[in-house]
């Protein structure tokens, strides 16, 4: 799993609130590292931040699915450059699967998270 996010904060917290549900995370603060990850790696769930410097979250998002059309995407944001509403409606439309308003629990991202990994669980 993928967390990308350019707030050293929100990133330990992401990360430390997916560790709780056993998963294995790839943290990173850059977007354009995110892409060369998800070209090497199996990555089964994506967290990033909508707004980021060098590279946005939306334009990474357009990438990983141009590469995984079914990629599983969160995108969180407490704003930027547009509203936050605005901004996560924008990414739910370019193929984000849940969005999340900053700031959210631990048990709001944690319930998302495992919605979206429950369908392989149970697969395997």
């Amino acid at each position: 799993m993928l967390v990308v996010d350019d707030d050293e904060g929100v990133r330990e917290f992401v990360t430390a609130c997916l560790q709780q549900l056993g998963c294995r995370i790839i943290a990173l603060d850059n977007p354009l590292e995110a892409v060369r990850i998800f070209r090497r790696e199996q990555i089964d769930l994506v967290v990033f931040d909508i707004f980021m410097p060098d590279r946005d979250g939306i334009d990474m998002l357009m990438e990983l699915r141009f590469m995984e059309p079914h990629v599983k995407a969160i995108a969180i944001s407490g704003g930027g450059s547009m509203p936050t509403g605005q901004a996560l409606r924008l990414a739910e439309k370019l193929g984000a699967t849940v969005t999340l308003a900053k700031p959210f629990s631990v048990r709001q991202l944690q319930s998302a998270v495992q919605s979206l990994l429950e369908p392989q669980q149970k697969a395997a």
